[in-house]
């Protein structure tokens, strides 16, 4: 039987409304790879803050060439083949309430490692308490 390890987090703000709303408990678990429309929990590029957001872009950076996603997608299918440093991912990352979110929009793509995972649980009962809290509106996601 594999090990699986998820993490908690409670969601603050209204950038993800409808699917996610202020107060939602998520279900967080790390992935290899992943894709566009995953709605993922991350580190926020320039504060101490976690922040969840939908991937709406996947872009691939090669020698400092960037390409599109389908060279992103050939990149993930064969990454494990490449010599480390020689190609990685970035990631687009957007709020469905564009009002309420800083995103992408505002601070641009984020590198793989700023990902902390996949939400697989998006919306369980509010009265569940997470070790850590997740802030997506404009100031983002805090660890409890």
């Amino acid at each position: 039987m594999t090990n699986v390890k998820c993490q908690m987090f409670r969601v603050f703000g209204h950038s993800m409304y409808p699917l996610l709303r202020h107060g939602d408990v998520v279900l967080v678990k790390k992935k290899k790879h992943y894709r566009v429309g995953d709605i993922v929990v991350a580190e926020h590029p320039f504060r101490k803050q976690l922040i969840v957001k939908k991937i709406e872009k996947i872009f691939c950076v090669s020698n400092g060439v960037t390409s599109d996603r389908a060279a992103a997608r050939e990149l993930v299918q064969h990454r494990d083949a490449l010599p480390s440093g020689q190609a990685s991912l970035l990631y687009e990352l957007e709020g469905l309430d564009a009002i309420e979110s800083e995103d992408s929009r505002s601070f641009g793509a984020i590198s793989a490692d700023k990902i902390i995972g996949k939400v697989e649980c998006p919306a369980m009962a509010r009265h569940s308490t997470p070790k850590k809290s997740v802030c997506i509106s404009i100031t983002s996601v805090y660890p409890a």
